[in-house]
């Protein structure tokens, strides 16, 4: 009978290990050699309207230590880099979460496929263009790294805005 139950919570221990693996693998859905993504305008703006970004940091129900960071570190990199631009509602920062029902259509419409902070440039009421900060991923162990590569990805858009 002992080896049978040495059989089985061998077997138990390998499967928890694998299921961890697995949802580690699902949540680094990522490549550290992938291209940075380029911004990938939705549609032309041929009547200038009054223009503003969104920064949005796109998140499931499973939160991680590292997602919970990128949240921190980009919410911080925004407020403390911009602060007029967020006074004067130029620019906003947002969290939703993809998974509940009014908000999974940004998975489509931004390309999702996982927990992403997203910069969205609009004018009006409707986006005009978009850039997925795909390297958050890779700068969560430095802060200023991290800081740098927001802000001067918000920067470029915000110059691109007041043009």
């Amino acid at each position: 009978m002992s080896g049978i139950k040495k059989g089985v919570r061998a077997a138990l221990i390998i499967l928890i290990v694998g299921s961890i693996g697995y949802l580690i693998a699902q949540e680094m859905e990522f490549s550290e050699h992938a291209e940075p993504q380029k911004p990938v305008t939705i549609k032309a703006n041929e009547q200038r309207q009054p223009g503003h970004l969104k920064a949005y940091y796109f998140h499931g129900n499973f939160r991680c230590p590292t997602c919970r960071r990128i949240e921190e570190f980009s919410k911080s990199a925004i407020n403390e880099g911009f602060p007029e631009d967020l006074k004067n509602g130029t620019l906003t920062f947002e969290a939703v979460n993809v998974e509940e029902l009014e908000n999974r259509h940004f998975i489509k419409d931004y390309g999702l496929y996982t927990k992403a902070l997203v910069i969205v440039s609009y004018a009006g009421e409707e986006p005009v263009k978009y850039k997925n900060l795909t390297r958050v991923w890779e700068l969560t162990g430095s802060r200023d790294k991290f800081y740098e590569y927001v802000r001067d990805e918000v920067k470029t858009f915000l110059n691109e805005l007041k043009k």
